[in-house]
């Protein structure tokens, strides 16, 4: 009959080699749409307003900052960020993000990006990143699946403050002996059962 339909389609992306293979079901609207829909509000490359609920969100690469509690009502449960996005404020505060990805590209990972994330199980992060800045993953009381990357040189204050679900502190692999990780308490009351220092 007449009128206006829509179908939504499922799709599997697979990604690889920048975050580790894996495979989701994929359930987004491509970010031009999103932006000419009205369901995502972009001023000066700043992301301030989402209201378009799907699965998954992927932010364009044209985007340079989040706004804080961008996601704190949003449906989303998996977050795909390009390195273009160096500010984030809180932009996951109390959100329902269970999984976030940061692309190929990162060197560090923003301040407060997932500051309060209390349902984020998952972080991919690129070996390539040397810096995890301020309070990044804060209060990420969920968080249990990360793996420190082989070239992280810094961590910023309580970047892994009460992350209880840690466990274990991977043993650190080709550092520079000036790193300077730990600094400021990362680890304020992170539940920690076990952390390995390298020689050197």
């Amino acid at each position: 009959g007449a009128g206006e339909y829509s179908i939504s389609i499922p799709v599997t992306l697979t990604m690889a080699k920048a975050y580790g293979s894996y495979s989701s079901a994929l359930d987004f609207t491509p970010w031009d749409e999103l932006v000419a829909s009205g369901g995502v509000t972009v001023s000066d490359g700043k992301v301030t307003k989402i209201t378009k609920k799907d699965a998954i969100l992927e932010v364009d690469p044209r985007i340079t900052e989040l706004a804080s509690n961008l996601f704190t009502y949003a449906t989303y449960t998996e977050l795909v960020l390009p390195p273009s996005v160096t500010a984030a404020g809180k932009a996951c505060y109390s959100s329902k993000i269970e999984k976030i990805v940061f692309e190929e590209g990162y060197t560090e990972i923003p301040a407060h990006v997932c500051y309060y994330a209390t349902k984020l199980k998952t972080a991919v992060v690129p070996d390539d990143v040397t810096a995890i800045a301020t309070s990044a993953f804060e209060n990420c009381t969920a968080l249990s699946d990360f793996k420190f990357p082989s070239a992280l040189a810094s961590l910023g204050s309580y970047s892994f403050k009460k992350c209880t679900n840690l466990g274990e502190l991977p043993v650190y692999r080709n550092l520079p002996q000036s790193s300077s990780l730990g600094s400021a308490s990362a680890f304020y009351q992170a539940g920690l059962k076990k952390i390995t220092f390298v020689e050197g």
